[in-house]
Parts: structure tokens; C-alpha cells; sequence
């Protein structure tokens, strides 16, 4: 849907995860024959603490950590720091054919909001912070020292 063009306003809409576990059942059969969904919050509402979050990432941040960091980076509640994420967001299923070999198949993609897909790109950082071995050697996280420093900056 995402490559054909849609209206993501006409999509179904996951608004909740149910309070008791007997209510997912009927989510699930909500949601079971369903392509695309579009998952809402109760809405993007400024707020005090907003500019005094920093959200560290790296190559190892994948999946959800990576829709977090695209969400900060479209709606700027918090600051990215730290190197550019490994945008490894598609869902995978794989299915062993024999001889050691599995056979991997995309089976969903996310897109924001705003259309942008993170697949094979990443998330870039608002404060680049390379992870260093000698740092760390010493104690030290630069990246964790860079977030402080632009919080306390702002």
C-alpha cells in the first residue's frame, strides 16, 4: 500500500493496548485480515519537559527504538544523540528450506506519519557522537557526556 499510494486517514486505527488480556482477543480479530494499520496516540500535546529529553541511538538501535527516534525526529520532543541507527525496521519471518539455509521474507514495513521510511536509511542524530572503545576503556560514555552537556546547554 505504502508503494501504490493510500489515504492514511482511511486507515483502520490501533488507539490502545487493552488493560486486561481478555480484551485482546477481540483486538486481534480486529486487526487479523487487516494490511496496513495506522498506530495513534491520544494526540501530540506540548509539554514542559519537552527539549529536556535526549534519546541516545546507534547502529544497534533497531525496530521500535528506531520508530522512537523518527517520532522524536518529526515532532522534536526530545534531541537524538549518539551515531546513525542500523534502519533495520521491516519485519522479517524466515522459513528453514533445508541444508542449514532459511529463507527470509518482508512481511510489513513502517512508514511515519509524515511518509518517511527508515528501512536502509537510518536515523541520523541532531548531536553525532561516535561510541569510543578508548573511552569506555576509561569509564567514560561520550555520547552519554554529549546528551547531558546539550540538555544542561538548552
Amino acid at each position: 500500500m505504502a508503494e501504490h499510494g493510500y489515504d492514511k486517514g482511511r486507515l483502520p486505527r490501533f488507539g490502545h493496548i487493552p488493560r486486561f488480556k481478555f480484551a485482546l482477543l477481540p483486538l486481534a480479530l480486529k486487526f487479523a485480515n487487516k494490511r496496513s494499520i495506522a498506530l495513534v496516540t491520544e494526540g501530540f500535546v506540548r509539554r514542559p519537559f519537552h527539549g529536556r529529553i535526549a534519546i541516545l541511538v546507534n547502529e544497534h538501535s533497531t525496530g521500535a527504538a528506531e520508530m522512537l527516534a523518527q517520532f522524536a525526529k518529526e515532532n522534536r520532543p526530545a534531541i537524538i544523540v549518539g551515531s546513525k541507527t542500523a534502519g533495520r525496521l521491516v519485519s522479517r519471518s524466515g522459513v528453514k528450506i533445508g541444508n542449514g539455509y532459511t529463507l527470509v521474507l518482508l512481511v510489513a514495513a513502517y512508514m511515519s506519519w509524515n511518509g518517511d521510511r527508515i528501512e536502509g536509511k537510518g536515523i541520523t542524530p541532531d548531536v553525532p557522537v561516535d561510541w569510543s572503545y578508548e573511552a569506555a576503556l576509561k569509564g567514560r560514555d561520550p555520547q552519554f557526556d554529549a546528551a547531558l552537556a546539550t540538555l544542561n546547554a538548552a
